[in-house]
């Protein structure tokens, strides 16, 4: 590549040089190489290298011996980190010679792991090239290494060369021209004349070899025919006899350091200077044959843009809208064909064109590319290139006219066709060996395929070819060239047929059809034709007609408009301003109707005279559409005047009736006399006359006979009777003080003062008669409210003020029952369990009214004080009407001296946790799903009620059966009243393990606080009973919450089910559930409760009859055998109220009879059925012997008066008296229980008489 080289411009990088490259080399070159010499000796590609204008960097080369025989200079113009001379990791190179090398202008030296050059490293004094040894350095490590041997250094320089060489051979010894100078100098030469050194040209670089600029080996500023100048010598020069510059035959260009004749053809020329681009402001016509830069024009220059390298999608963005390509476009990156489009706009690549390995079907994007010029070529030959493009069908460059230097590659493109067809000579200008065409086309779709496949040219191509297969593609016509495309003929309209170049040239654009090309040539219009005086009446073909001057007909011809329009033009050929005349008016007369019509005049003063209009003026005012001035009429009063208006003297109006002086100064033409004036005819004009004002004390409404004040037919102000004849003055005399208002007259007596005494006197009458009556009125009001307020005080007596409350809400109508303390029989023995207010013990209830007849029940004690009894009393009064089947039943109250008693259902079978713990193995998932069910149901009811349990757990949950419990303890609970959104507790004691995490901090309860006790609660039942929190103090319990921590998901519950419990433990109280939702959910968890929860248990017949065997030994025990079970469950009936006096009788023989024929509906509503499993298992549901186990079981309601009825257990009671179609006998019951057996839902809606505003509870706070 650098064969014949004098100068490198830029760097020179040897790297990678491979043994087989250098091989294809030698045989490309037919040199030959005795077989006893290795073929990686030497190289020699650089024999006639003199100068490097950049870098020379060798990497990697692997050559034993890398020789520049006639290397002079390094400039160092471009560095490599600073280097211009850079030698790294070369294992093989041994040499590497440079005797020629006298300087490096600019850079450092590195030399760098090249363990066998030990000449370079050892032998060269680096002083001697480095032109400034303080600011250049070498840096020379680990490159000789493998030059010492048993601690000599093998390297040795012939004796010649006095221990300086680059190599071993008598022919590598260093130039030195430095060290050996005289002081003065510092570049020197040996002279044989005077066998001495002495010193060179100053114009040298790198010494010389005799006196003068043309002996120096490299020039310090410019070379010029092999001799060192200052400067180049400039192409013109100035002529002192001609006084203009001429051109200079000495004259040079400045190319790099050197004065050439000419600029290498790969260079551009601007200022005398050999350059690769045009400065800014600056572009290069490729068109042109020079190569000048010149001056962009004042439009702008070209969009001219430099590529170095291969295109990728970030320098594609950059080109958009460029015509120029400096540089070259290598497309060799995939793309897509329409990010290439944006390439449709180049015209002219100054270097070379590649497209290699791309799936596009043509070349489109580069249609508008005309010159290809080839400065810099792909491999030092080719100025387009494309190859191994599978897809690509046609090449499609129509616009190429010209390849300037370069030969064109278009190869192994498989479904390439027309290549052949192309007049490839007149396009490639530069010509090869034995003046052959420079193009190698082969690999590409044979020509015979193309044919068969109809891949040819269009007819209407001639025999230059084409680049595809449509006729805009040909590059040159058969016949006609119809603006790029070739056509059979020509299109009639809007061209003209040019015999000479064969053309089809465009009409001017205004012409339909035409005989030449000027704007004149016309012989038909596409828009508007214009026939054009200036021109002898010529036609013209217009696109609109002059907006100034002319206006359009229907047959398109633009006719001159009015010429009073002047040049504001027109829509018609009238005067008139408006439609079908001018535009605007210069000139104008505006008439009273409001028509304006333009006029024509020399002068803006005498438009109106100009155009004979006497009774009209100059208006000062303008108006819309006039530029000038206009006319207008005169005052209707006027027959002429000088400007609008009817006043004489100042409007110059002459009156066409009559004349009016309203004072002495002014005078007015009017149509008629004002009605105060009186007329004066004129007796030389017929129908003038001057209006006369009448007497100032004339009444100057009305008109008058003359201008004296005895001419006025009324008076303004006052008047006199003289003789029969009134007299109009302005103030009565002296002896005429009064006047009569009525007509103004004047009189002697006051006639007003008499008629004002008998008006004074008439109002005064009246106004004391309604006076008295108004007094009368109100002291009849005063006594009436008096009375009122007495009536009122008598009817309010003792009544406090009331606080409004709403209207809806219904009075708590629930029934409650107190026990006597001679009724109940307490255990004390047998204690249940104790609280924080009291004792809970096993009792006997003995109802007088029901002989025989014992009621196992618990008893609560309380022991408090007054305050705290007050607060029970109203908690349990309030605890009656709560009655829902998963609710504890309280039976009653006893108010005793030692203490409060409520007295409740015993069950025997404990409460919850203790049952889930003693029956874990007889337990199945149905179960423990029922239980979290019915216990939610509860809850639901109380959220419903609006009752804050504040304690809920498996402890305070009662077993009524295997498949029923029942929530108690409701010692802690609190029920917000109706006028409340929240209540108060200051004291208490609670259990921790089930508080919610907000209370630790607030101390404050909702229905949210009850929503969390459900999750630990559902959490027991889950775990069958295990304590939450084991092992884990009060506090501990606290800061575990606090750090984000829950109770574990226990190992049997499915993520489903603990992530209902997890929402129940949210930390926001809003976030958590009502029990609505979770009554809802734990409904869907009950239908398919082993999807939630892994347990295999079932509970068998054998484990219900051991249920009831188990709570009849409960019995037993806690009441020491003193009453029969098996006789409780016999009993037909529950004793009537104690405070009732009524006798205790069984129900009449209808109501046993439907008991005995309805099943039990008691838990239908569940969405467990568990058949027809007996309700012997509730103790306290008697049933008489009759009754099978199959009929309902009733428990008896005690009535108001003294009966009792059996009613289901399970049934919500009604306190209300029957309808009015029920007879009025012994058994109509106020408690009249509701049995539906059909309903679905027994706790969907409730029943009871009390109902509150606020359906949705509002999650407001309760603290402690």
């Amino acid at each position: 590549m650098y064969r014949g080289c004098r100068r490198v411009y830029g760097n020179l990088e040897i790297t990678w040089i491979e043994a087989n490259e250098i091989q294809k080399w030698r045989n490309s070159t037919n040199q030959t190489v005795d077989a006893d010499v290795d073929y990686l000796k030497t190289v020699n590609f650089f024999d006639h290298l003199e100068e490097i204008r950049g870098s020379l960097i060798i990497y990697r080369a692997n050559i034993q011996k890398i020789s520049f025989p006639k290397l002079r200079v390094i400039y160092g113009d471009e560095v490599f980190h600073d280097n211009s001379l850079y030698i790294h990791q070369n294992e093989k190179v041994n040499e590497l010679v440079m005797k020629e090398l006298r300087v490096i202008r600019n850079g450092s030296v590195t030399i760098q792991n090249n363990p066998r050059m030990c000449f370079l490293a050892t032998k060269v004094d680096w002083n001697e090239i480095l032109y400034d040894s303080s600011r250049q350095k070498v840096e020379t490590t680990n490159s000789h290494k493998a030059c010492w041997k048993n601690g000599e250094l093998i390297a040795s320089c012939h004796e010649s060369c006095k221990d300086k060489c680059w190599g071993k051979g008598d022919n590598d010894c260093q130039k030195i021209y430095r060290s050996v100078c005289p002081k003065p100098c510092s570049q020197c030469f040996y002279s044989n004349n005077t066998q001495s050194y002495e010193c060179c040209d100053s114009s040298c670089l790198g010494g010389c070899t005799n006196h003068g600029p043309d002996s120096c080996i490299a020039c310090s500023k410019y070379e010029m025919d092999e001799m060192c100048i200052d400067t180049c010598p400039a192409r013109k020069i100035f002529n002192h006899k001609t006084g203009r510059l001429v051109p200079n035959p000495d004259g040079r260009y400045q190319n790099g350091n050197h004065c050439v004749k000419e600029c290498p053809p790969e260079l551009l020329i601007e200022n005398d200077v050999c350059v690769r681009h045009c400065s800014e402001g600056h572009h290069y016509d490729a068109t042109k044959d020079a190569r000048e830069c010149e001056k962009c024009p004042s439009s702008g220059c070209p969009k001219i843009c430099t590529v170095d390298g291969p295109l990728n999608n970030k320098t594609l963005i950059t080109l958009k809208g460029c015509e120029q390509i400096d540089g070259h476009l290598m497309i060799e990156n995939k793309f897509e064909y329409e990010e290439l489009k944006v390439l449709e706009t180049v015209k002219i690549v100054s270097e070379y064109i590649t497209i290699v390995k791309q799936d596009f079907f043509d070349l489109k994007f580069l249609k508008n590319l005309q010159i290809i010029e080839g400065r810099k070529l792909q491999n030092m030959k080719w100025a387009l290139a494309i190859y191994l493009c599978d897809n690509l069908a046609e090449l499609n460059l129509n616009s190429l006219k010209l390849i300037r230097t370069g030969s064109v590659l278009i190869k192994d493109n498989h479904r390439l066709c027309y290549v052949g067809t192309v007049d490839w000579e007149s396009i490639i200008q530069s010509k090869g060996d034995q003046g052959k065409l420079n193009l190698k086309a082969d690999g590409n779709r044979d020509h015979k395929l193309c044919i068969q496949e109809e891949e040819i040219c269009d007819p209407n191509c001639n025999s230059r070819g084409c680049w595809g297969r449509q006729p805009e593609d040909c590059l040159e016509c058969r016949t006609w060239n119809n603006m790029g495309t070739c056509v059979s003929k020509c299109d009639a309209i809007g061209y003209l047929r040019n015999q000479t170049s064969m053309k089809c040239q465009k009409c001017s654009p205004e012409c339909e059809t035409c005989n030449g090309l000027g704007e004149f040539d016309c012989l038909s219009c596409r828009h508007y034709t214009l026939y054009n005086p200036d021109f002898g009446n010529r036609m013209e073909c217009v696109s609109d007609c002059p907006i100034n001057t002319h206006f359009p007909t229907t047959k398109n011809v633009c006719e001159k408009c009015h010429p009073t329009c002047y040049e504001n033009g027109c829509t018609g050929s009238d005067s008139n301003l408006g439609l079908g005349g001018c535009n605007k008016c210069k000139y104008a007369v505006k008439y009273l109707n409001g028509t304006v019509q333009c006029l024509k005049a020399t002068g803006t003063n005498s438009v109106c005279t100009e155009n004979h209009l006497e009774h009209f003026h100059i208006h000062p005012m303008d108006i819309d559409g006039v530029t000038d001035s206009h006319c207008e009429e005169c005052h209707p009063f006027c027959t002429t005047c000088s400007t609008y208006g009817r006043n004489k003297n100042g409007n110059g109006c002459v009156c066409k009736q009559f004349e009016y002086h309203p004072n002495d100064a002014e005078e007015i033409c009017v149509d008629k006399c004002p009605i105060n004036t009186f007329l004066i005819p004129d007796g030389n004009e017929s129908g003038y006359g001057i209006c006369k004002k009448c007497h100032e004390e004339c009444d100057q409404n009305l008109p008058c006979v003359n201008e004296l004040a005895t001419g006025c037919k009324k008076c303004k102000s006052y008047n006199v009777f003289n003789n029969d004849v009134v007299e109009c003055v302005s103030e009565c005399p002296k002896n005429l003080p009064f006047t009569n208002e009525a007509n103004g007259e004047c009189l002697s007596y006051d006639i007003a003062g008499r008629r004002k005494k008998t008006r004074m006197i008439i109002i005064g009458t009246v106004l004391i008669g309604f006076a008295v009556m108004f007094l009368f009125i109100m002291l009849i009001y005063w006594r009436c409210q008096k009375i009122g307020k007495k009536l009122k005080i008598a009817e309010m007596v003792d009544m406090p003020e009331l606080t409004p409350i709403d209207a809806s809400v219904r009075p708590n109508m629930s029934r409650i029952c107190l026990i006597p303390s001679s009724e109940l029989q307490i255990k004390l023995d047998k204690k249940l369990g104790s609280g924080a207010f009291g004792t809970v013990f096993a009792g006997i209830y003995y109802p007088k009214r029901a002989k025989n007849v014992k009621i196992p029940v618990a008893i609560k004690i309380f022991q408090t004080d007054q305050s705290q009894t007050d607060e029970m009393i109203e908690e349990a009064t309030n605890m009656f009407r709560l009655k829902h089947e998963n609710l504890l039943k309280i039976i009653g109250f006893c108010m005793h001296d030692d203490g409060l008693k409520i007295v409740t259902i015993y069950r025997p079978l404990g409460n919850l946790q203790s049952f889930l713990k003693l029956h874990k193995e007889n337990l199945g998932a149905r179960e423990q799903m029922l239980y979290c069910y019915q216990i939610a149901s509860g809850m639901r009811y109380l959220y419903h009620q609006r009752v804050v349990h504040r304690d809920l757990a498996t402890r305070n949950v009662l077993v009524k059966k295997f498949n029923h419990v029942e929530i108690t303890d409701f010692g802690l609970s609190k029920i917000l009243k109706h006028d409340a959104d929240s209540i108060t507790i200051k004291s208490g004691k609670v259990a921790i393990k089930w508080l919610a995490i907000e209370i630790f901090s607030k101390h404050c309860y909702t229905h949210a606080s009850d929503v969390w006790a459900f999750g630990v609660t559902c959490w027991e039942i889950i775990t069958f009973g295990q304590s939450p929190y084991q092992g884990m103090s009060t506090d501990s319990i606290h800061n575990f919450l606090k750090d984000g921590n829950r109770l574990a998901q226990p190992p049997n519950s499915t993520p489903d089910l603990y992530q209902e419990l997890l929402r129940c433990w949210m930390a926001d109280p809003k976030s958590r559930p009502d029990f609505d939702t979770l009554y809802q959910r734990f409904k869907e968890f009950c239908k398919v409760p082993q999807l939630f929860l892994e347990n295999s248990n079932n509970i068998s017949e054998t484990d219900l009859t051991a249920e009831e065997k188990f709570q009849t030994e409960q019995l037993r025990e806690i009441f020491d055998g003193n009453i029969d079970p098996q006789t409780y469950f016999d009993q037909a009936s529950m004793p009537s109220s104690p405070t009732s006096m009524a006798t205790f009788t069984m129900p009449n023989g209808d109501l046993i009879s439907r008991m005995q024929s309805v099943n039990s509906s008691r838990y239908k509503t569940e969405p467990f059925d568990y058949g027809s499993t007996p309700e012997d298992n509730s103790y306290l549901i008697p049933k008489t012997k009759e009754v099978q186990q199959s009929s309902v079981l009733y428990t008896a309601v005690t009535m108001e008066d003294g009966q009792t009825e059996l009613s289901p257990s399970n049934g919500d009671y009604y306190n209300q008296p029957n309808d009015s179609n029920s007879p009025s006998t012994s058994n109509a019951y106020y408690n009249q229980p509701n049995i539906d057996n059909n309903k679905n839902e027994a706790t969907e809606k409730n029943e009871d008489t009390v109902e509150y505003q606020n359906e949705t509870i509002a999650q407001k706070e309760t603290c402690l």
